[in-house]
């Protein structure tokens, strides 16, 4: 994987209906974290977009953007791939 670029979305996301209410999911990130790590570990350049969750990347190496809303993920994501230089 060295010289590829990696964008890997994980975690939940939370949509808001009103101030108080929300809708979201269950996800808890580990997936997504794993296959990050895993990438990086391969030589890949990886950024990690994720929704709100207490886990870190084991690898200082790894971008990460933290996101709350579904949009908020879709808006990172598409920033990313657009950027000639990554994070």
């Amino acid at each position: 994987m060295k010289g590829k670029r990696a964008l890997v979305t994980a975690g939940p996301t939370f949509e808001a209906i009103d101030p108080v209410r929300f809708i979201g999911n269950h996800s808890s990130g580990q997936m997504g974290f794993a296959l990050a790590e895993a990438l990086y570990l391969q030589g890949a350049d990886v950024v990690l977009v994720t929704g709100p969750t207490a886990l870190t990347p084991v690898f200082a190496g790894i971008g990460l953007v933290r996101v709350v809303s579904a949009a908020e993920m879709f808006l990172a994501a598409n920033e990313i791939t657009c950027l000639s230089i990554w994070l």
